[in-house]
């Protein structure tokens, strides 16, 4: 039998030139590379003790969350306690830090498959995700937001999938991470609110039905058989006249966006480079729109009053980052407060409610070809965060 020697190196040659092939390797490498990082982490960030304090009851068999904790946790939970099984305790950030590599992967496979069409753009795009601040703090111990987005970046791959193809797989694919990511988080249940409207917007009625009857089940099952802590029931209690309140609802809501641009910031520019190509031969529109960028920027920044959320600084919100560096009121001290901090944070908060201006503005204008999962999803998150 003789060896094609030319059609392996053919072969070879078409897989190396594959942009998904490109995207796992350099995924690989930024993995590689940042590794160290993650395995020298000794000690424990903000509030992620008590997460360590759940591991340890596991691990002996008690698996009652302890009452600080107000996410669901028991997803993060097993996979912890697996890891921590045998590799201890300690090494717990490794485990996020793969989960955020993980997410890391499958933000650019999202990215590359529906929004552009080169590698190139692909990595500049998602080295944004990468490298926000926001996202490093949270892959640095054992919080659950990493774990919470992973699941979420996996629904949002099945919801396009199925969009482009709505096959059952697809859908029960969406609702199995829908439902693991909630025993992360409860968070989750908002995707599947919200992809079934979507669906029914698309008049897509019978799996619209099947999608209600799957939240229903869901959040029947978390009110009446799955166990609560005392802080989930106390900070899970809704009060829906804090939306009469014009201060606490638009505050919390423009820092709530605000934090979410810290994340999607070079996705902003994709919309801008849409709006710009759809508006080619139309000057007048793009001067509207520059004004409109500048009004809406004034607009959002005088009626703010940070102190609402709960902190002056960005991001505003309990348990974030200061400006004086990763952990404003961290446990064992500040230890990634830098010289030139305080100043650095200023300028990434500008940034940041520049680019919020821009991406609502650029909301406005194409805002038939944004209502859908994504836009839905942020309205429901404010809403959730204003009345809770």
């Amino acid at each position: 039998m003789q060896i094609n020697f030319q059609n392996i190196k053919d072969k070879t040659i078409s897989i190396i030139k594959n942009d998904y092939f490109k995207i796992l390797a350099f995924t690989f490498l930024v993995g590689f590379i940042f590794f160290p990082l993650s395995d020298s982490i000794n000690f424990y960030q903000n509030d992620d003790w008590v997460y360590y304090k759940a591991i340890s009851q596991f691990l002996t068999g008690n698996y009652e969350i302890p009452r600080y904790i107000e996410a669901l946790f028991y997803t993060q939970g097993f996979l912890g306690t697996v890891f921590a099984s045998i590799y201890g305790l300690e090494k717990l950030p490794v485990l996020t830090f793969v989960f955020s590599i993980l997410t890391f992967l499958i933000f650019q496979i999202i990215v590359r498959t529906f929004y552009v069409k080169s590698f190139h753009e692909t990595v500049i795009i998602s080295l944004f995700l990468f490298v926000s601040p926001l996202f490093i703090y949270s892959s640095l111990g054992f919080m659950s937001d990493i774990y919470f987005l992973f699941f979420l970046m996996c629904g949002i791959l099945f919801y396009e999938l199925f969009n482009r193809n709505p096959k059952w797989y697809y859908f029960l694919g969406f609702n199995i991470l829908m439902v693991v990511g909630f025993f992360t988080r409860q968070l989750s249940i908002i995707t599947g609110v919200v992809f079934f409207i979507v669906l029914l917007i698309q008049k897509k009625f019978k799996w619209a039905i099947l999608q209600i009857i799957s939240n229903l089940t869901l959040l029947l099952s978390y009110f009446y058989f799955v166990p609560k802590t005392s802080t989930m029931e106390s900070e899970n209690q809704l009060s829906y006249f804090e939306l009469l309140k014009f201060d606490t609802t638009f505050s919390i809501t423009y820092a709530g966006l605000i934090y979410a641009v810290a994340f999607i910031a070079p996705l902003t520019l994709l919309l801008v480079k849409k709006f710009l190509n759809d508006s080619t031969e139309n000057k007048k529109i793009r001067i509207i729109y520059l004004i409109s960028i500048l009004i809406t920027f004034i607009c959002f920044y005088f009626p703010f009053n940070p102190k609402i959320p709960n902190n002056e600084n960005m991001f505003y919100f309990k348990n974030s980052l200061g400006r004086t560096g990763f952990f404003f009121g961290n446990h064992l001290g500040n230890k990634y407060s830098i010289y030139y901090s305080d100043a650095i944070y200023y300028i990434f908060e500008i940034i940041c409610k520049i680019t919020l201006a821009v991406f609502f503005t650029s909301s406005l204008f194409l805002f038939k070809k944004l209502f859908n999962l994504y836009s839905l999803f942020i309205i429901f998150y404010l809403g959730l965060r204003v009345v809770s």
